[in-house]
C-alpha cells in the first residue's frame, strides 16, 4: 500500500489499467503464497500449531533453506518498509521546522529507525505477540477509525451517515484499547 507511488513511477506508459494489473497479479501471488504456507502449516500441526511454525519442525536441510529464505525476504523487504516510513517521518518533521537539516535530518531518521527496530528485533522473543498487537491495532485503524474520520471530515452538513460514521468512529476508539 505504501509503495504504490513508487511503483506508478516505475511502470512504462503508466495507465490506471496497468497499474489495477500489477496489484492484482501481486495480491493473487501473496495470496497463493500465504495460502500455501497456512495450509501445510495446518495439515502439519493441526490445532497445536505454533505461532513461528518453522518452530515446529524438526531440524532438517529443507527447513534450514526455509529459514534463509525467509531471512532474505526479511532483509530485502526492510527497504521497502523503511522508506515510506522514513518519507512519513520527514514530512511530519518539515510540519513542524521546514527545510531545517536536509541529509543530516535524513541521516538522523534513518537511524533512529535503524535502531528502534534492532532493539525489538532484539528484545521481543516471540513475534506472534507483536503480530497480534500490530494486526489489531492495524485492522482496527483501517476498518473503523480512519474511514470515521475521513467521513466526517469529508462530510461537514450534519445528516444520517455522517452520524453513523461518527458511530463507527466511536466504535473503533472502544474496539482498540479492548481488543
Amino acid at each position: 500500500q505504501q509503495n504504490i507511488f513508487s511503483v506508478c513511477n516505475e511502470v512504462r506508459n503508466t495507465t490506471c489499467r496497468r497499474v489495477d494489473g500489477i496489484i492484482a497479479a501481486a495480491l493473487f501471488i501473496s495470496f497463493i503464497f500465504v495460502s500455501l504456507a497456512s495450509v501445510l502449516g495446518y495439515l502439519t500441526f493441526g490445532d497445536n500449531i505454533c505461532s513461528d511454525v518453522l518452530k515446529g519442525y524438526p531440524s532438517s536441510s529443507v527447513v534450514a533453506v526455509t529459514r534463509l529464505l525467509y531471512s532474505l525476504l526479511a532483509l530485502f523487504s526492510y527497504p521497502l518498509q523503511i522508506h515510506p516510513s522514513r518519507a512519513s517521518a520527514l514530512a511530519l518533521m518539515d510540519l513542524v521546522r521546514p527545510s531545517a537539516g536536509g541529509a543530516h535530518r535524513w541521516a538522523v531518521v534513518t537511524l533512529l529507525e535503524l535502531i528502534g527496530s534492532l532493539l525489538i528485533a532484539i528484545t521481543v522473543m516471540d513475534l506472534g505477540k507483536v503480530l497480534g498487537v500490530v494486526g489489531a491495532t492495524g485492522s482496527t485503524m483501517v476498518s473503523y477509525i480512519l474511514p470515521g474520520i475521513v467521513y466526517v471530515q469529508t462530510f461537514r452538513t450534519f445528516h444520517a451517515k455522517r452520524l453513523l460514521a461518527l458511530g463507527q468512529l466511536l466504535l473503533g476508539c472502544i474496539i482498540m484499547p479492548v481488543f
